[in-house]
């Protein structure tokens, strides 16, 4: 062997030893958010597929446990687990966590049969006339939820709602642009639906989720940097989108 391939040679072991080094079993931690996350749905849900390919690309294989939010924020704050994956930023948060790109927006929307004809509001005192469905429970902006003066009719869960808007019984509804896609694409799985939907503009509220890694880890920087690199191949080279209109959440593919 010459000294340039002993050279060579040296060089590929140590390349391949570092790669080797640099990767790594992820432990993340969440709490159970259907339809975004479950470890009843497909693929344990669409973010958990995303940040999973993400970190593959980066390298890494992400392993996830569904706890109470409570505890699993605890977890990541103490180190105990890597990642704590689908977090809103908090200044709170930023303090204490690495926080990562966004890799997920949750707008809420009002949402309603194209045949209306209405596609935007200025003020929503315009849609004073119209019966509008919302979950138990769920928050809506402070706005919307503030508005007394509104119709709003409140169902256990967005599931009813979308059932009452497809018959006809309302005129709108109210929830994240997420769970109708979810919602409606398991709904035409077995049921016809007649007519188009509309998501009116402006949104109601939006929020951003992210994965966070606590700074009392060592290289949870390094882990989040890999990360963002992994998320932007992914949206880069098409598969964000295919894994978005997989789990059904097509609107915002």
């Amino acid at each position: 062997m010459t000294l340039r391939s002993l050279y060579s040679s040296l060089f590929f072991l140590s390349a391949l030893l570092s790669s080797s080094l640099l990767a790594k079993s992820v432990s993340m931690v969440t709490l159970e958010w259907e339809p975004f996350y479950g470890p009843k749905l497909k693929n344990k849900g669409v973010i958990t597929e995303i940040v999973q390919e993400a970190f593959e690309r980066a390298g890494h294989q992400a392993s996830i446990q569904f706890l109470p939010w409570k505890r699993a924020l605890a977890m990541g704050e103490k180190g105990e687990a890597d990642v704590v994956m689908g977090a809103y930023y908090s200044k709170e948060r930023a303090d204490k966590f690495h926080i990562s790109s966004p890799l997920y927006d949750i707008n809420i929307r009002i949402i309603g049969q194209k045949k209306t004809g209405i596609t935007r509001y200025n003020s929503l005192k315009e849609l004073k006339k119209y019966k509008i469905g919302i979950s138990r429970g769920f928050a809506n902006g402070d706005e919307f939820d503030a508005a007394t003066y509104l119709q709003k009719q409140v169902a256990k869960s967005p599931e009813l709602n979308i059932k009452k808007l497809i018959n006809g019984r309302l005129d709108f509804v109210v929830m994240a642009e997420g769970i109708f896609s979810y919602e409606l694409a398991r709904y035409e799985a077995s049921h016809p639906v007649k007519g188009e939907f509309v998501f009116l503009d402006p949104i109601l509220s939006a929020n951003k989720l992210y994965i966070l890694a606590s700074k009392k880890l060592t290289n949870s920087k390094k882990l989040i940097d890999a990360f963002n690199l992994g998320l932007k191949k992914i949206m880069d080279d098409g598969t964000y989108r295919k894994i978005l209109i997989s789990h059904g959440f097509s609107h915002q593919a």
